[in-house]
């Protein structure tokens, strides 16, 4: 992330040199290549059509509604214009016709405007009832793709990046379908038929009416070409902004013990005054736009009566031409007005669109994983590494030449220090990343050729960092299986030694956890995932420091069902207490991404090597007295 001081830089050159569009987002890369730019991906306008399709006869129906009340309301003028020209200056009617007549075409002006305006609020409702729709369907797509998106790429979102599209970037591009679609359509038609009508009534008149539009549009132009940098730098703003204080709420314990609370104000302040320092630049652009086009249609409106005198002392317009031309002035340059502004407005709904196209790509999630769709074994006999590279960055290597075989029943364990590669190598086998090269074989097989999700539900983890979900015990639980029965999840808890604990609650199973479990104990939440994994009873068991939380006495009970549940499973464990590592069939030591011993405890402790050195220099952290490793 952009230091506070690189990012106020960026936003002063973006205000200073507004000249294109491509300057001021800084695009996900995936793959090296951006998302929205990747020559494999469809357009955002192409995706959002794609989502209003499915409404397609609802969005006809409020065209026909919204055009239906342009047309009614342009009979106005023309209508006026035989009341002055026909009516009040024909000299053949007397003045009680005159009056009577009169009434009658200002009822029917009433009627027409009456029935303009209601035409005009259907539109409008239905327009915002159907925004609400496709809003739904998007964030609906957007999450489901966000649930499918391979963990390289998530892990370039931020979790305020993550929320921010999903929510505000996709309410900010909800205004699409009027300002790019429904606007349009409907002004843009009111403009084109008025425009021929100003012509039909007086072309001499019209010429001057419409002499200061090109000026208007110019300056239009000028604006909205610098509104969609600055719109897309404030949205990438508030989305990293979002993602600080989602992190700084997470560690709220560590700030305060550090006493950051006057730093972390004078960061927000900061960041929060670069944002309203673009949106204040944006309001700026478009008050300059709204002033000019005011200003041109009170010059307009002067234009035609002064103009229209003189034409129509020389006889070559009516009082009706001068009256109708005023408003149909107004009906044109108004909705063009409108026209622009919407395209304004549009420009922030497309850079939020952007946004959420980033996350839509067809890129190389876990979907597009899989090749041949191979059924799963209903037994996994053997899992193999074979010659397995992997980095998380290019010539970065993380893990190197990686050659091992677990077998059904049997418990590896992965030891080596921080930044050895264990949990790399777990995750490769789970499927969140992909070997840059080698294979991870399954009974011979490559994991590839799996579907993902029922290869996924073969996998249980238990990880030294529990994460649970704000709910209740039971439901926490039940998460490895949705449709558990009472008594299945019940069970699974006697097995991982939590049952006692849980009764004891307030609630029992239904007791809330809270957020991530904060109403929890260390152990209490690692037997809580140690009793979701009984219930997955999965083939491939992973346990990641799985008893690291747990006191002596419960470890050893735990410890005794798992054992139970390693049978007839290939197991996965790292830790570096002792007394798990030491019952495993096979050990593997990692050092800087390599293997560098692999066999059983007392093989690696015969040979002395790297396992011998790491065991007697940790004594700290045994269960037993030294020499009982032996």
């Amino acid at each position: 992330m952009k230091s506070s001081k690189a990012r106020y830089k960026e936003v002063i050159k973006i205000e200073s040199a507004m000249g294109t569009d491509s300057q001021t987002e800084e695009p996900l890369f995936i793959d090296g290549e951006s998302a929205c730019e990747s020559p494999d991906a469809v357009s955002p306008m192409s995706r959002y059509i794609a989502w209003v399709k499915p409404f397609k006869w609802r969005l006809m129906m409020i065209l026909i509604v919204g055009l239906s009340g342009v047309l009614i309301g342009i009979l106005q003028p023309l209508a006026m214009r035989f009341l002055v020209d026909s009516i009040v200056l024909e000299s053949s009617y007397r003045d009680d016709e005159k009056l009577i007549l009169s009434v009658c075409v200002g009822l029917l002006v009433l009627l027409l405007t009456l029935t303009s305006s209601m035409l005009t609020l259907i539109g409008r409702f239905s327009v915002l009832n159907l925004s609400v729709r496709i809003l739904a369907s998007v964030r609906k797509h957007v999450f489901a793709n966000l649930l499918i998106l391979s963990l390289p790429a998530l892990e370039r979102l931020t979790t305020g990046g993550v929320s921010n599209r999903l929510i505000n970037d996709t309410r900010e591009m909800s205004s699409l379908l009027e300002n790019m679609i429904v606007t349009p359509v409907v002004l843009g038609v009111r403009v084109v038929v008025t425009f021929f009508l100003i012509f039909w009534v007086n072309w001499r008149l019209a010429l001057f009416a419409l002499l200061l539009v090109p000026f208007s549009l110019g300056l239009s132009y000028f604006v909205i070409r610098r509104i969609r940098p600055l719109a897309k730098a404030m949205l990438r703003e508030l989305g990293q902004l979002m993602g600080q204080m989602t992190e700084l709420f997470r560690g709220i314990r560590v700030l305060k013990i550090y006493n950051r609370e006057a730093r972390e104000k004078l960061n927000f302040a900061h960041d929060s005054n670069l944002i309203a320092r673009l949106e204040l630049s944006v309001t700026k652009m478009r008050e300059v736009m709204r002033l000019g086009w005011m200003t041109m249609i009170s010059l307009t409106g002067l234009v035609i009566i002064c103009v229209g005198s003189v034409l129509s002392i020389k006889g070559y317009a009516t009082i009706g031409d001068i009256f109708a031309l005023s408003l149909y002035t107004a009906f044109i340059l108004q909705p063009t007005f409108g026209l622009v502004n919407a395209i304004s407005d549009s420009k922030k709904s497309q850079a939020a669109l952007d946004r959420v196209c980033e996350v839509l790509v067809p890129i190389e999630d876990e979907k597009s994983v899989r090749r041949k769709n191979e059924p799963l074994p209903e037994c996994i006999h053997k899992i193999e590494f074979q010659s397995v590279f992997f980095g998380y960055e290019l010539g970065v290597p993380v893990l190197k030449n990686i050659n091992f075989k677990a077998n059904e029943g049997e418990t590896v364990a992965l030891v080596g220090k921080s930044g050895s590669g264990k949990s790399t190598l777990i995750d490769l086998l789970s499927r969140f990343y992909s070997p840059d090269k080698g294979r991870i074989l399954l009974n011979g097989v490559d994991v590839k050729e799996f579907s993902l999700s029922p290869y996924r539900m073969q996998i249980a983890i238990v990880e030294q960092e529990v994460t649970l979900f704000d709910g209740t015990i039971g439901e926490n639980i039940a998460y490895a299986k949705p449709l558990a029965t009472k008594r299945e999840i019940e069970e699974a808890a006697l097995k991982a030694d939590a049952h006692d604990f849980i009764v004891s609650q307030p609630s029992g199973y239904e007791s809330m956890v809270g957020e991530n479990g904060r109403s929890l104990s260390g152990g209490e939440k690692q037997r809580i995932s140690i009793a979701r994994a009984f219930l997955a009873n999965p083939k491939i068991l992973i346990l990641d420091e799985a008893t690291s939380s747990l006191d002596g006495e419960t470890e050893r009970s735990v410890q005794q069902s798992l054992e139970s549940l390693r049978k007839d499973r290939i197991t996965f464990v790292i830790a570096h207490r002792l007394s798990t590592i030491r019952s495993a069939d096979k050990i593997v030591v990692l050092e800087d991404g390599e293997i560098v011993e692999m066999g059983s405890h007392k093989e690696l402790i015969a040979v002395r090597g790297r396992y011998f050195t790491n065991v007697m220099s940790q004594t700290d952290i045994l269960d037993l007295p030294v020499d009982a490793a032996f």
